[in-house]
């Protein structure tokens, strides 16, 4: 059962758009458990405030020696305007320097922009290591996972609707046996269902060069 959502776990800004457009969205979610149509100024603006939040913490980031990839503002834009039922997505991604038997810092940004909640019961985040340029199947290349660590499972938490993309720890230790040099770190996003399959919402990989 989706839970109520406020008008502030829409994105959307009272002082912006004025408190009548704003209850008139809240008032069409509610009822229907959906989110409301926002016009393209609304979740353009939208997209701005996300990428300033990544683009702050990018900055913090790289203070401590972390990089940063931040998702485009034309394919932020085209995340939000989709109304779908598997709609999480991930805004940014940062990393640190990858020593063998140290931490390596690893960080995701996630965005639910549903009127709903995920959880580790209905969305998954997984990592794991390979070859540089290796297989690019997903499934074939989650079997070649180097082993150790082999796939890690991301915590997710509970992912409320939100404006702001949450930010997920994914560090783990390198293992001392672990190939030097460049690897493939790779993730998948993916919904999970007692019932049937689960749907693959995103995936990449970052090229990482392990000391």
């Amino acid at each position: 059962m989706p839970k109520p959502v406020t008008w502030w776990l829409l994105g959307l800004d009272q002082k912006t758009f004025g408190a009548e457009e704003t209850m008139a969205v809240r008032k069409k979610t509610l009822q229907t458990g959906v989110r409301a149509k926002r016009s393209r100024r609304e979740i353009a603006l939208h997209a701005d405030r996300i990428l300033k939040v990544a683009a702050e913490r990018a900055k913090s980031g790289e203070a401590k020696g972390l990089s940063t990839v931040i998702l485009p503002r034309a394919e932020l834009i085209k995340k939000l305007s989709r109304r779908s039922a598997h709609s999480p997505f991930l805004t940014h991604i940062g990393w640190g320097l990858a020593v063998r038997g140290s931490n390596f810092p690893l960080s995701f940004g996630v965005m639910n922009p549903d009127p709903w909640p995920y959880s580790d019961g209905n969305l998954g985040l997984c990592i794991y290591w390979g070859p540089a340029g290796g297989i690019t199947e997903p499934g074939l290349s989650m079997l070649n996972a180097d082993k150790p660590p082999g796939v890690l499972a991301v915590t997710i938490g509970y992912l409320n609707a939100s404006p702001t993309p949450y930010d997920l720890s994914a560090d783990h230790i390198i293992p001392l046996t672990a190939r030097g040099g460049r690897n493939d770190l790779s993730y998948l996003l993916y919904s999970t269902d007692s019932w049937q399959a689960g749907t693959l919402l995103e995936r990449g990989s970052i090229d990482v060069i392990v000391a």
